[in-house]
């Protein structure tokens, strides 16, 4: 029989986030660095307690490339003896939340963190919107000119198409979004939004427009994991 996950056997003990939004000078690893550092700080915990380390930095924007996560590693000082660089885009950080707190649990580990840094609005590699490749499944893609956005908003179509979902509820998200941040002295923008602010925005690409679309920033956080 499945054991299941642990629930309730690790716990988040320190968080912190980068009160960067905008910086054109700052490499990724640097932004890492610092979010590591305040996310030991908030835990009580010095570097050498770390023994698991998880990222994601692969692309331009994040610093790294193939060898990603031992280039952060090495960058950070860290001599974690387990370690995640799984990508699945901007989940990633959920699936590393999820794998460390199984090699807590399995007593492989005592603590982790789990860190990102990106310069995603300053970085000075550039990088195509949309990056795939013009072979493999990218050959019956490319022609077509998708965006990141394009390729959401046909799962947003499909998504009223089959539950009768309303631009009206999807809106609703970005207000919501925005109220959160309202509560965030870092965050890029406070300012309320509307309903009707969200659906009288320019669109991007139908049916999503251009407060549905994620703020293009520089920035990073990191939060640490230990057994219970």
């Amino acid at each position: 029989m499945s054991q299941g996950f642990p629930s309730g056997e690790v716990a988040i003990v320190g968080v912190y986030e980068s009160p960067l939004r905008k910086a054109p000078d700052v490499h990724p690893f640097e932004i890492q660095a610092d979010c590591v550092r305040g996310a030991l700080a908030d835990a009580g915990l010095e570097p050498g307690a770390v023994d698991g380390f998880c990222t994601a930095a692969a692309f331009a924007t994040e610093g790294g490339s193939e060898m990603n996560i031992a280039e952060v590693v090495e960058y950070l000082g860290l001599q974690p003896k387990w370690f995640d660089s799984t990508d699945t885009g901007g989940a990633a950080f959920l699936t590393h939340a999820g794998h460390a707190a199984l090699a807590i649990a399995a007593g492989l580990i005592d603590v982790a963190v789990v860190s990102y840094g990106a310069s995603g609005r300053s970085s000075p590699v550039y990088l195509p919107d949309y990056n795939s490749n013009a072979w493999g499944p990218g050959a019956y893609e490319i022609p077509f000119g998708p965006s990141t956005v394009s390729t959401y908003a046909l799962a947003a179509q499909r998504h009223m198409h089959e539950y009768g979902t309303t631009r009206e509820q999807f809106a609703q998200i970005a207000v919501q979004c925005r109220a959160n941040a309202a509560d965030n002295p870092d965050a890029r923008y406070r300012d309320p939004l509307t309903v009707e602010d969200v659906i009288s925005a320019k669109p991007i690409s139908s049916p999503l427009g251009r407060y549905d679309c994620c703020v293009v920033t520089d920035s990073g956080g990191a939060f640490v994991l230990a057994s219970r």
